[in-house]
């Protein structure tokens, strides 16, 4: 009798081990559950996580936050399935998958110059099943000298408004100078408008009227690699 109790408990104990097994894999995080990077404080990160539905059926997700050390001096936005989030909210609810379709974590970062490291630390669940959630881990440094050299300066001397934007966009240079060209991106890292220019100019105009409300990136590219990123906010 006791052998018998015994194998029945074991056996109470395997499926009941894989069915939480089974349940806890109904999601996984791709490539990894963090990202560590480090980048030139002069530029701007964008970086994913996608978090890959095992099922065929749909999924909701849940996240909450767990820790933000980033630093004050950068510009951040946090985007989601359903949202993006220009200040990280303590919580949310994702919009729900795609039946097989998954979810995901943009983050972006404009550093500002700023040089330091900070981190920013989720934790995400199915909704209903929080006790098999996962933690997600963005951590950036920047790296960078806090002296203006020639780059820096040229760079400084470029001018950008009105900010926020409406329809025309002007970039304008304190002297003149060759201007490659011109791109400005989603919070999402996608191009949404690009212009070659490669000309000696000390000013440009864009067009931006087609563009939807929200916050963008400029970059303009000027010789010898110099660089430049502008956070823009389009208001109507």
């Amino acid at each position: 009798m006791n052998k018998l109790i015994k194998t029945f408990l074991v056996a109470l104990i395997i499926i009941t081990s894989l069915s939480q097994h089974s349940f806890g894999q109904n999601f996984i995080l791709s490539p990894s559950d963090s990202v560590v990077m480090e980048y030139d404080a002069s530029s701007f990160g964008s970086n994913d996580i996608t978090i890959v539905n095992q099922t065929m059926g749909s999924l909701t997700f849940k996240w909450r936050l767990v820790s933000n050390t980033l630093l004050s001096g950068w510009d951040k936005s946090l985007c989601d399935l359903g949202a993006c989030y220009p200040v990280i909210p303590d919580s949310s609810i994702m919009t729900p998958t795609d039946p097989g379709g998954n979810a995901f974590f943009i983050f972006h970062t404009f550093f500002n110059g700023v040089a330091g490291t900070g981190a920013l630390e989720l934790f995400v669940f199915e909704v209903g099943d929080e006790a098999n959630g996962k933690n997600v881990y963005f951590e950036y440094t920047a790296t960078g000298s806090t002296a203006i050299d020639d780059k820096d300066a040229k760079s400084s001397n470029i001018n950008i408004y009105p900010n926020p934007i409406e329809d025309v966009i002007t970039v304008s240079l304190s002297t003149q100078e060759i201007i490659k060209d011109v791109e400005i991106v989603n919070v999402l890292g996608e191009t949404i408008a690009y212009q070659i220019v490669d000309e000696m100019l000390d000013n440009i105009q864009i067009h931006v009227s087609h563009l939807q409300p929200g916050a963008y990136f400029i970059i303009i590219n000027q010789e010898e690699g110099i660089r430049t990123v502008r956070k823009l906010l389009k208001v109507n």
